[in-house]
């Protein structure tokens, strides 16, 4: 390290040969005080675009206050220090920086004990990496680059503004409090600039947020390409992280392109110049620039948030009120040295700040016995305390509370937030503030304030129709009144020889099945338009377990009945009587259920299969336009677990089609239910089939997608419940008694069945003739035989009548 340090000092001082000697003092010592130097960077240059010498009025105010207060830098010896400043202009040039600390360095009487500085990162960032080996502390008060947190390279520097990085916190806020999920970021080529986009990016990332691309220019390029791409992309949220030069160009390109609010939120950097965007008119006049400007946002570090505390006192025994006073007296007066310097009131409390921490720094390291006027550029343990103290540092200043980060030397900040607003003339208004990453509006400030004309969007959300909805909702409340019929009908008159026969009791499983496919109607058509994010991801589960068990209750149970039709029409014996009870019916449903709580607990407990809303981006790549972001319901394992449950379901319908096939001859004299549970289960396969590629393929239309999903659902529920209750109820006004129900001598719902004809091919039939006459032949044999030994038999002819 001392060969480095001593071979740097080589160069530097062959290159201030190359230099004209500059630098000013500024001097407040007491009278008879020991002096302490320290060297400050401003650019005071008024022909440079970053002109600062709007500071030295601070500079001048934070050394008078630490002079005359109590809190003076005194030793432990009782040694009073005065502190004097040695002004260089940095020019925000690395060169011109670096020449000046060159011209102080090499003074052999006045060693600078401490750095305050620069103002911008450009040049501060090789002052500090180089400073350290002399054993230099340094602190700035306005140069908030990323990089200045890697305490590696910058191991002696501290800043009392916070990093850019507070800025992405910023956005982020914004981004949060406005619904926003994207951003875009515009960056110039620059190591200040690059820096903090690698930052924000992993910031935005880390929060979910998506960066729609970085488009970025060089510095010695027009940044148009970089608009034209920018224009090309669904960006509406945009942050432009370059100087205000090209902030001004970007913006012209936009007000021209129609891209402003209430369509794009642009933000910009805090620390533009007064009046940037006056300086260049890049194609637009100055009225057009403030029209483009109007209801866009300023990210600013300014800790301090409100101004009701203007009458505080904060360190050096100053108000905010007096400290105004005594900036404008010093700015009148520094307007005769610098005549174009800028009026930098707020930031230069920043500067009074700095001072105020290099004196309470040296204050410490006085305190413990460490002898101030000992230090030299070799001297690392004074180096060492004053940086330490320094790190310790916690006071009230004109900017806030100053506390430091014992990681990086960071000062963590608030952030205000600002808007620009044409109001005659274009001003900007404190709407916000962020702390911990927590937005809060200021006093009199709401989103209508702030955003009159509506929040900008960034993305577009596709819903179902809210009409459509309602219709739907409205139909499906009356088919569950209807349903709620059918049940008062069922129960009613489950005496009736009409309804007995269908078995009213199984019935009621059919009409619960109904009525949960109309509330699942109603949940398929619940979305983020119409209740919260959090309710509709739980009502991922919930509709498909109500589709699940409601299909099961409405068509399991016309599948059980069609299998007792195919089992009575398949097992028929003459003489014999084949007898299905209502328990089996129910038994088969059991089954069926049991067999959907198995297959769904699995879809609902294990983390990859469990169902969560999700949001997916379909289009706005390319062509400028807002994505469209539908919400749909899935999961890592979503697909396989779909495909067993359409095997599964499918398999029962294909066996209802196949029962109701095999059953399609039969009818039941008067109830003729056979024939309506056949056309239930045909109905029911159709439209399970066609909805299948319907929720698929019209996935991204979501009101296309419920408006035929549910009409279908509607229809065939209401259909099914009308062929199998409004037909019984058609018959009970007809026939209140029954009477026109054949019932046989072994007939009757569970102890008995209703006679039933046959209606078969003529093969089937010809075939059943001979088998008839066949067993006709063998009894009349019997008979004759009977007759022979002279026994009587008495016949009743209902012995050879097929009975059901």
């Amino acid at each position: 390290m001392k060969m480095d340090r001593i071979m740097l000092t080589y160069l530097m001082a062959h290159l201030f040969l190359l230099c004209d000697a500059e630098g000013s003092s500024q001097n407040v010592s007491g009278a008879g005080a020991a002096v302490l130097r320290l060297g400050v960077f401003i650019s005071t240059n008024a022909s440079n675009l970053f002109e600062f010498a709007g500071f030295i009025p601070s500079l001048h105010i934070g050394l008078e206050t630490v002079q005359n207060s109590s809190k003076a830098v005194i030793g432990a010896d009782g040694t009073k220090y005065a502190i004097e400043c040695d002004l260089v202009n940095s020019m925000c040039e690395s060169s011109a920086t670096l020449r000046g600390f060159i011209n102080q360095l090499i003074d052999p009487v006045h060693p600078r004990i401490m750095l305050l500085g620069s103002d911008c990162s450009v040049s501060t960032e090789p002052l500090a990496s180089i400073s350290h080996n002399w054993n230099l502390v340094q602190i700035s008060g306005s140069s908030s680059s990323p990089d200045l947190s890697n305490t590696k390279d910058f191991p002696r520097f501290l800043r009392t503004v916070s990093s850019d990085v507070e800025v992405a916190t910023g956005v982020s806020s914004l981004m949060r409090q406005f619904g926003w999920s994207r951003v875009s970021l515009l960056t110039q080529n620059e190591n200040i600039f690059t820096s903090f986009s690698t930052e924000f990016k992993t910031h935005i990332s880390d929060l979910n947020f998506q960066l729609i691309g970085e488009h970025s220019f060089s510095s010695d390029t027009s940044p148009t390409s970089a608009f034209q791409a920018l224009q090309r992309s669904p960006a509406r949220v945009i942050f432009l992280n370059m100087y205000e030069r090209y902030a001004s160009e970007i913006l012209c390109l936009a007000y021209r392109n129609g891209m402003t609010y209430p369509d794009y939120v642009w933000m910009v950097h805090y620390w533009y110049n007064e009046g940037w965007w006056k300086q260049g008119s890049y194609g637009c006049r100055v009225e057009e620039m403030e029209m483009m400007l109007n209801m866009q946002i300023v990210i600013d570090h300014f800790p301090r948030i409100n101004n009701d505390d203007k009458d505080e006192l904060n360190i050096g025994n100053i108000t905010w009120n007096q400290y105004e006073k005594m900036y404008s007296e010093r700015f009148t007066e520094l307007r005769t040295e610098y005549p174009n310097a800028s009026y930098n009131l707020e930031d230069g409390a920043f500067i009074f700040d700095t001072v105020w921490t290099a004196a309470l720094a040296l204050n410490r390291t006085a305190a413990k016995g460490y002898s101030l006027l000992d230090f030299s550029y070799t001297d690392e343990n004074i180096s060492r305390a004053i940086y330490n103290e320094a790190l310790n540092v916690t006071f009230f200043g004109l900017t806030g509370l100053v506390s430091f980060d014992n990681n990086t030397g960071d000062r963590p900040g608030r952030i205000r937030l600002l808007q620009f607003r044409l109001q005659g003339n274009l001003t900007s208004v404190q709407f916000g503030f962020v702390t911990n990453d927590s937005f809060k509006y200021t006093e009199n400030q709401n989103v209508d304030t702030v955003f009159p004309g509506g929040i900008p969007q960034d993305e577009e959300h596709v819903h179902i129709s809210l009409p459509l909805f309602a219709a739907y909702t409205i139909l499906a409340v009356l088919g569950i009144a209807f349903a709620g019929v059918c049940l008062w009908f069922n129960l009613w008159f489950r005496n009736q020889k009409i309804v007995k026969l269908s078995s009213p009791y199984v019935n009621v499983m059919i009409i619960v099945g109904a009525v949960i496919f109309y509330v699942t109607v109603i949940l398929f058509g619940v979305d983020e338009n119409t209740a919260s994010f959090s309710v509709v991801d739980g009502l991922c589960h919930a509709r498909i377990w109500f589709c699940v068990i409601g299909f099961t209750l409405l068509f399991g149970t016309i599948f059980a009945k069609a299998w007792r039709i195919y089992y009575i029409f398949s097992h028929l014996i003459p003489n014999k009587k084949v007898d299905v009870k209502d328990a089996y019916l129910f038994g088969i449903v059991a089954v069926l259920l049991v067999l959907d709580i198995v297959f769904m607990l699995p879809t609902t407990i294990i983390s990859s299969a469990m169902l969560r809303l999700e949001e997916e981006e379909q289009g706005g790549e390319n062509d400028g336009d807002l994505p469209e972001i539908i919400g749909v319901c899935t999961s890592d394992d979503a697909l396989k677990w779909l495909i067993v449950l359409l095997v599964y379901k499918g398999c029962l319908l294909i066996g209802g089609v196949f029962l109701a096939f095999e059953t399609r001859k039969v009818k039941i004299v008067s109830l003729n239910e056979s024939r309506f549970i056949g056309m239930s289960v045909y109905g029911a396969f159709i439209v399970s089939i066609a909805l299948t590629p319907i929720g698929f393929l019209l996935e991204n239309f979501p009101s296309t997608q419920y408006a035929i999903m549910g009409i279908m659902m509607l229809a065939s529920v209401t259909i099914i419940l009308a062929l199998i209750f409004v037909t019984k109820m058609y018959k009970v006004y007809r026939d209140p008694e029954g009477d026109s129900v054949q019932i046989g001598p072994n007939s009757g719902s569970e102890q008995h069945q209703p006679k039933v004809t046959f209606h078969c091919s003529e093969e089937t039939y010809k075939t059943q003739i001979q088998k008839l006459n066949e067993e006709n032949a063998v009894l009349r044999r019997r008979l004759t035989e009977k007759i022979t030994d002279g026994t009587r038999v008495d016949i009743d002819a209902s012995v050879v009548s097929s009975q059901v």
